[in-house]
């Protein structure tokens, strides 16, 4: 049994979820990977892996730039500092700056 066809090809539906499909001819296109599909606009659904600048360390979201840039810092190796937007450099919040030190102990009392 067919289903129609892909949006963009002559090729033939396997079902009613566009299996079969080549993630070019879908209507948000292919991963930068060239196969996988993508769920929205921007990439949107795509792994993190398939991401020009790959994984964050919690290997859940895509870094914006080389050396993971854009990650999170909770995502990060050591966490954050104190304050919550800070990436600590080691563990004990090794390179944290003393003013989040200070926020936190404000944030505290």
């Amino acid at each position: 049994m067919t289903h129609g066809c892909c949006l963009t090809t002559s090729l033939l539906l396997k079902d009613h979820y566009n299996e079969g499909c080549p993630c070019y001819s879908l209507l948000h296109g292919c991963c930068p990977d060239n196969q996988t599909a993508a769920l929205g606009l921007n990439y949107y659904g795509c792994p993190c892996m398939s991401m020009p600048y790959g994984c964050c360390p919690d290997k859940q979201m895509a870094a914006s730039g080389p050396n993971f840039q854009g990650c999170p810092c909770k995502s990060m190796a050591y966490g954050c500092c104190p304050d919550g937007k800070t990436t600590a450099e080691g563990p004990g919040y090794e390179g944290c700056p003393c003013i989040s030190f200070h926020m936190a102990v404000v944030l505290m009392v």
